[in-house]
């Protein structure tokens, strides 16, 4: 996707492609090999501790199942 883009965009000649894939394997490989891939951070920029808040996890999905029973309820009402 990325080389396609390259291309069509006139930043990559179609010749250079394959070189252009294989430096990107090689560096998505090396990356992957010297850890995970996705790294969470527990501060902020200034340094204050990230809090965990279960409510505002939850409390979306909880308003939108309760929001669907009550239009389902409404729609069989009519």
């Amino acid at each position: 996707m990325v080389i396609t883009q390259l291309i069509l965009s006139d930043r990559g000649r179609l010749l250079d492609a394959q070189a252009i894939g294989k430096v990107i394997g090689f560096s998505q490989a090396s990356a992957s090999s010297q850890g995970t891939a996705i790294t969470l951070k527990d501060t902020t920029p200034s340094g204050e501790a990230v809090k965990f808040d279960v409510l505002a996890l939850l409390a979306p999905g909880m308003a939108l199942m309760f929001l669907m029973y009550t239009v389902s309820y409404g729609g069989g009402r009519c």
